[in-house]
């Protein structure tokens, strides 16, 4: 990886979130965000959601159509699957699994944990922290969205964040 690690507290997640959002995607992070805890992790998805909120209008509208829009750029209801195991492989997983149950999927892999900048990423369509990295597979910031034509709700379960993602509003938010 290279970067320094800043594990951050709850009482530095909105700075933590305030570094995230202000970042250049193409700039290397001299250190990286990571909560320290769940109770860093909630606030720092607390503080992100409230950075989006502080956008313009005009910008948080393009971005709920982006969204939109990213998520209907496979015709392939199933591409999203295929996504969830691209972003598997760049986290360094070298297992994953899929499972099935009456009203779920979920899926799971032993790869990296999330960092703050990677929640970031999964909110914002067409961010990606992976733009100048051609070894990674999901460079373009918009393939999670392709999960938006299996569900409506998308929830990510990792290290000390839970997520949960509505495709008809845009927001990072705490379940």
């Amino acid at each position: 990886m290279g970067e320094e690690i800043w594990r951050f507290g709850a009482i530095e997640a909105a700075e933590a979130a305030r570094q995230v959002v202000h970042h250049d995607p193409d700039a290397p992070w001299e250190r990286i965000p990571i909560p320290a805890d769940a109770e860093a992790a909630s606030a720092s998805v607390t503080a992100l959601a409230a950075e989006f909120l502080k956008l313009p209008p005009s910008i948080r509208g393009a971005l709920g159509r982006a969204t939109g829009n990213a998520a209907q750029l496979s015709d392939d209801r199933l591409q999203g699957l295929a996504e969830l195991l691209q972003n598997a492989d760049d986290e360094g997983a070298d297992s994953a699994f899929f499972v099935v149950d009456e009203d779920r999927l979920l899926f799971g892999h032993n790869g990296s944990d999330f960092t703050l900048p990677d929640v970031w990423g999964l909110t914002i369509p067409w961010l990606s922290e992976k733009t100048g990295k051609a070894e990674k597979l999901g460079r373009f910031g918009i393939g999670l969205k392709t999960l938006q034509s299996l569900s409506e709700t998308l929830e990510g379960h990792n290290g000390p964040f839970h997520i949960s993602a509505r495709a008809k509003r845009h927001a990072a938010a705490e379940r």
